[in-house]
């Protein structure tokens, strides 16, 4: 697996993104309805309901870069559940996924070019907001691709977000 992190070493400006392993698991048992995504903020679990099922995800193990399955975090993820949703009830252990997140040590992506290489972009690190920071992340790249007064102002408001800042 290549990492944003090992990409941008071959151009020459090492990024420290490494991955965290996400846990989840979808229950098709209907035994609770939702109409709404819910996050049960106190076990980090987010609960989003799909056309014919619920898809439970959460936990985040560090340092782990392969697909294995840790029982004990998933049991987790069914026992916040559980807890938090009266009638949840599946009738077997759900069957788990992993899926990796790249993950800064500040914890804010990396968004613009790597620094002396300004026709190499980075859009990486969002952790767990890859989807919610898309839209912002697109237009901050293409705005940077296009330049011009659009682009300056969002390069003074994602400065926070520049690759340089590992340098």
């Amino acid at each position: 697996m290549r990492t944003p992190g090992r990409l941008a070493r071959l151009a020459g400006c090492p990024l420290p993104i490494q991955p965290g392993k996400g846990y989840g698991f979808d229950d098709i048992t209907n035994s609770v309805t939702l109409r709404h995504s819910v996050y049960l903020g106190e076990a980090k679990v987010a609960v989003t309901p799909l056309a014919d099922r619920l898809r439970f995800a959460g936990t985040m193990e560090f340092g782990s870069s392969d697909a294995t399955i840790d029982p004990h975090r998933v049991r987790g993820i069914a026992r916040a559940a559980r807890d938090f949703l009266p009638g949840f009830a599946p009738t077997q252990q759900p069957r788990a996924w992993t899926g990796h997140r790249p993950m800064t040590p500040d914890g804010l992506p990396a968004i613009g070019p790597l620094p002396g290489k300004d026709n190499v972009l980075v859009a990486s690190g969002h952790s767990m907001l890859g989807v919610t920071l898309a839209p912002i992340t697109a237009d901050i790249i293409s705005a940077t691709v296009k330049g011009g007064g659009h682009a300056a102002e969002l390069a003074t408001t994602a400065h926070a977000f520049a690759p340089r800042r590992f340098t």
